[in-house]
């Protein structure tokens, strides 16, 4: 699976995750067993280089300057341990990885529960809320994954609405009829079809520039930042700026890892990773608004939806919302629950 951020990167500067404090909920062992430093493993999709892998470090370099180099998050990015992504949940669990880059995009058979946020049309390209929204689910999240998965969560992220560049004319939905269009597997790929695109689902982040510019694919759904940093807006001159759903990351950590640190390490751990979520949707904002100057310094053609263009998703993502509830059972109801009490308590 790559991300559906292509892993490429944004013009992101900092940690861009919320904050969830799961320490108690995970339980407590009887003795903790940390020897310093405990040196944490993790791998990432993000490519080495990119702002995403910097973003990554700082919150492995803040871990250890807070726990004054107790913890240590040692990263493997570009996939380099060679671990599928569709399996990171249960590597977690068993505790072949320490902390696990779980994103709702390859999470479909191991962790299902988690997709409800990235759902087409369902929340709106508003951060305040989305990070709301994140503060709303993850506990439920948390609670499973804890019970049921030997892990818990350590931050998680809502990433920006998604976006379609197009190396063909595009400047509203219906100009996406007859398209070929690269799109994640899933909810993304229905959403394509039902607007008269055909979805591509196989063609993988580093292919995007190639691919747009000999015609395997006419357009492709991403994020601001990952066009202009890319350079996709060079074969792709039109960008329909969608900003709807958005790739949901969770960061979690292997329950027995995080029981083998002393209580004070452990609230230092929690710590950071709140610091690091307050910091998250405004990095977010600055981003999108930074690539969408780029984009159109470079010439590219950058609409936004139309009102009735939006609502026209909202009323599709109501068939993706049924479906998800159908296949995630009561705690998936528990979950559309909370987010659209979030939504009504913000007038959304």
């Amino acid at each position: 699976m790559k991300s559906t951020l292509g892993r490429q990167g944004t013009l992101a500067i900092g940690v861009v995750f919320s904050a969830v404090a799961c320490g108690p909920g995970a339980g407590s062992a009887a003795q903790s067993t940390e020897q310093a430093p405990v040196v944490w493993q993790m791998q990432s999709n993000f490519t080495t280089g990119t702002a995403y892998a910097a973003m990554w470090q700082s919150f492995a370099d803040e871990l250890s300057a807070k726990t004054g180099g107790r913890v240590k998050l040692q990263i493997h990015f570009n996939n380099s341990l060679n671990f599928p992504v569709t399996q990171i949940t249960s590597l977690t669990a068993k505790g072949s990885l320490d902390v696990g880059e779980v994103d709702a995009s390859g999470a479909t058979g191991e962790f299902p529960l988690m997709k409800a946020p990235s759902i087409p049309g369902l929340i709106p390209d508003d951060n305040t809320l989305r990070a709301k929204i994140s503060t709303a689910v993850d506990p439920l999240l948390n609670s499973v994954l804890s019970s049921t998965r030997n892990q818990i969560v350590l931050t998680s992220c809502l990433f920006d609405g998604r976006s379609i560049i197009s190396s063909r004319p595009l400047t509203e939905l219906n100009g996406l009829a007859g398209l070929k269009v690269r799109s994640s597997s899933g909810y993304e790929a229905s959403l394509t079809a039902s607007l008269g695109a055909t979805p591509v689902t196989n063609v993988g982040a580093s292919e995007y520039y190639t691919a747009l510019q000999t015609g395997a694919i006419n357009a492709l759904w991403g994020i601001d930042g990952q066009f202009q940093q890319a350079k996709l807006y060079e074969v792709g001159k039109y960008v329909l700026d969608a900003r709807t759903g958005g790739n949901y990351v969770v960061l979690t950590l292997n329950k027995d890892s995080y029981n083998r640190l002393t209580d004070a390490t452990k609230k230092t751990v929690m710590a950071v990773a709140a610091h690091a979520g307050r910091h998250c949707y405004k990095v977010l904002s600055q981003v999108s608004a930074s690539a969408v100057t780029g984009l159109k310094a470079a010439g590219t053609v950058v609409t936004p939806l139309s009102s009735s263009e939006r609502d026209k998703i909202k009323e599709l993502s109501k068939a993706y919302v049924a479906d998800y509830a159908s296949k995630n059972g009561a705690e998936g109801q528990k979950l559309l629950d909370l987010i659209s009490a979030t939504l009504k308590a913000n007038n959304s």
